[in-house]
C-alpha cells in the first residue's frame, strides 16, 4: 500500500496591507512563524511592500512571495505572455533589491553573526525556481508555482524534475524537435519556457472565454487539460463564474499557496528557536547558552516552562502585566 500523505495544520492570520493598519501587521508578524507577502503585479513594489518586508526582517520571520492579480495583466494592461514574463521578472528583482539592502545594512552595522542562517542572502532571496514565489489571481480562483508545472512536464517530457525547475524560470528555450533545452533562442519566434509552457496556456483560457467568447475552443482547451467541467458551469451567463470553474479545477489556490507554506516556511518549533531571544528579554544572549537552551529536552526545568507560559499570556494580553502591578501595589498598601 502507498504511504498516506502527511497532514499539516496551518493557521492563517490575514492582516490588512494598507499603511493605516501597520500596527495590525506588526502584531500578526510577531505571532507568526512565517509570512506571505502579497504584491499587486500591475502596481508592482510599493512603499508598503518595503515596510512589510522590513517588519518580517526585524522579527526574523521567513517570507514567501505571492504575485497576485495576474488577471489584470491580461484584462487591463493587455500584455502579451512574453511582456508579462518580463514584467514579472522585474518585480522579483525589485523585491530582492529590498532584501539585499536590508542584509547589507545589518552587515555594515555588525548585527549579523557568521553562523546566523536566517540572515543569509540565499535565505532571503526570492526566485520562482526555488519554490518561494507563486503567481495568483485570487478573484479568478487560481494560483501556481514552478514546482507544480515542473512535476507535470517532467512526466510528459521525460525530464528530471530538478533541472526542469530551473529551466522554467529565466531565459531557457525548449526545442520540441530535439527535446532539448537551450540557453539562447533558436528561432525568431522562440519563447522562454515559462511563457511557452505556462503563460501561453493561461492566456489562451482568457482569450477563448472573454476576448473571443469561443465556446468550441474552450471545450478543446478543457479537454486538452484533462478537466471535467459540468456544462451548466461552462454555459453560465457570468464569464467570471466560468473562469473560476475552469481555473478552480486546473490551478486550485489552496494547493499552490498551502503547498508553498508547507515546503518553504519553518514549523513553529524551528521558527521560535531563532526568534525567542527577540521578544523574551530573559533569554540568554550568549550563543553557547542559546544552543544549550535549544537542545534542552522536554523534561527541562519546570520554572522555565512556567516562564514560557507566562510569556504567552503577556503577549496575548499586554494589559495583564499592568493589572498585576496594580494588585501588588494595593497589597503592599494594605500591609
Amino acid at each position: 500500500k502507498a504511504a498516506a500523505s502527511p497532514i499539516f495544520l496551518v493557521n492563517l492570520i490575514d492582516s490588512p496591507g494598507h499603511v493605516d493598519f501597520s500596527s495590525e501587521v506588526s502584531s500578526a508578524v510577531r505571532f507568526s512563524d512565517g509570512c506571505l507577502v502579497l504584491v499587486d503585479v500591475l502596481e508592482g513594489v510599493c512603499t508598503q511592500t518595503q515596510t512589510v518586508l522590513r517588519q518580517a526582517w526585524a522579527e526574523n520571520v521567513k517570507p514567501c512571495l505571492v504575485l497576485n492579480k495576474m488577471d489584470r495583466l491580461v484584462l487591463e494592461a493587455k500584455m502579451s505572455p512574453l511582456e508579462a514574463f518580463v514584467h514579472l521578472q522585474q518585480i522579483v528583482e525589485n523585491v530582492n533589491a529590498i532584501t539585499a539592502s536590508m542584509l547589507t545594512g545589518d552587515a555594515l552595522d555588525g548585527q549579523i553573526e557568521h553562523d546566523d542562517e536566517s540572515r543569509d542572502a540565499q535565505y532571503w532571496e526570492f526566485s520562482p525556481d526555488k519554490g518561494n514565489v507563486i503567481f495568483a489571481s485570487a478573484v479568478d480562483s487560481w494560483a501556481f508555482g514552478i514546482p507544480q508545472f515542473a512535476k507535470l512536464y517532467s512526466q510528459k517530457l521525460g525530464v528530471k524534475e530538478a533541472p526542469l525547475m530551473k529551466a522554467l524560470w529565466g531565459h531557457f528555450y525548449f526545442q520540441p524537435k530535439t527535446g532539448r533545452v537551450a540557453t539562447k533562442p533558436t528561432a525568431k519566434n522562440s519563447k522562454p519556457m515559462f511563457v511557452q509552457l505556462i503563460l501561453d496556456n493561461i492566456w489562451a483560457v482568457y482569450n477563448a472565454l472573454i476576448v473571443e467568447n469561443n465556446q468550441e475552443r474552450m471545450l478543446k482547451i478543457t479537454s486538452s487539460l484533462g478537466l471535467k467541467v459540468p456544462h451548466r458551469e461552462l454555459n453560465h451567463p457570468d464569464w467570471r463564474t466560468r473562469l473560476q470553474s475552469i481555473f478552480n479545477r486546473w490551478l486550485p489556490v489552496p494547493q499552490a499557496v498551502l503547498g508553498m507554506v508547507v515546503r518553504q516556511l519553518p514549523s513553529p518549533v524551528e521558527a521560535q528557536r531563532s526568534r525567542l531571544e527577540k521578544f523574551w528579554t530573559a533569554f540568554p544572549a550568549a550563543s553557547n547558552k542559546n544552543k544549550q537552551n535549544k537542545n534542552k529536552s522536554d523534561d527541562g526545568d519546570a520554572a522555565d516552562d512556567q516562564e514560557l507560559a507566562r510569556l504567552g499570556q503577556l503577549l496575548a494580553n499586554p494589559h495583564e502585566q499592568k493589572q498585576d502591578e496594580q494588585e501588588q501595589e494595593q497589597e503592599q498598601e494594605e500591609q
